[in-house]
């Protein structure tokens, strides 16, 4: 039932963010790129767990595979959503911003590296480029929470930041799992969720987004 109801969340929740991120950019000229990005990660999410849900229920092991290609992207594009957002609103980063950005990414890489010591050089560096990945794009989103809450925006971009936030944390749980022993759907209940509710919550964060215009 979770892998079910996990699996379903994350393609359509893919699917909706694109969809509604690529209207607000055509309507929203300040963050019209920001959105843009924004639509092309989440188009990529989409697809990549569309694909992964296939390869999975048909039994083939979907994980180091063409779909991480699209999981590529969407890191890509995530982080220069997020990026594009604090140029867009001219946000400058202070000391404690970039402490925090050292302090979070590299907290993630040693939890991830000392609990990978003992998988394959290949895996370990597959997992690690995903990984780093996934550690920057929770560190900027963390601080970019922190910057947008003396905007107009606050409401929303706290759900939005929130979800890329956790998402991202749950993401270097994962990388760091398949190293440990590997990772199926409804395997660990807990990160299923976590993902399950980050898909609710950007849903509602852009959707209050749309009405800020």
């Amino acid at each position: 039932m979770i892998e079910e109801l996990v699996g379903f969340s994350s393609i359509t929740a893919g699917f909706i963010v694109a969809t509604i991120s690529f209207y607000i950019s055509t309507k929203y000229r300040m963050l019209s790129l920001s959105f843009v990005f924004l639509g092309g990660a989440f188009l990529s999410y989409g697809f990549a767990e569309l694909y992964w849900y296939i390869f999975d229920s048909h039994g083939i092991e979907p994980y180091q595979t063409a779909i991480d290609i699209m999981y590529g992207f969407y890191y890509a594009f995530a982080i220069l959503h997020v990026l594009t957002t604090l140029k867009s609103l001219k946000a400058r980063l202070h000391i404690q911003h970039i402490i925090i950005l050292i302090a979070l990414i590299s907290i993630l890489m040693i939890v991830y590296s000392s609990l990978s010591y003992d998988a394959e050089l290949e895996d370990f560096i597959f997992g690690w480029l995903f990984a780093w990945s996934a550690s920057v794009l929770a560190a900027f989103a963390l601080v970019t929470m922190m910057i947008m809450t003396s905007t107009s925006l606050s409401k929303s971009w706290i759900l939005i930041g929130s979800s890329i936030f956790v998402a991202s944390i749950t993401d270097v749980w994962y990388y760091t799992q398949e190293n440990l022993t590997g990772y199926e759907y409804g395997q660990f209940p807990l990160m299923d969720c976590l993902w399950f509710a980050t898909d609710i919550l950007i849903i509602i964060g852009i959707i209050i987004h749309r009405r800020k215009i």
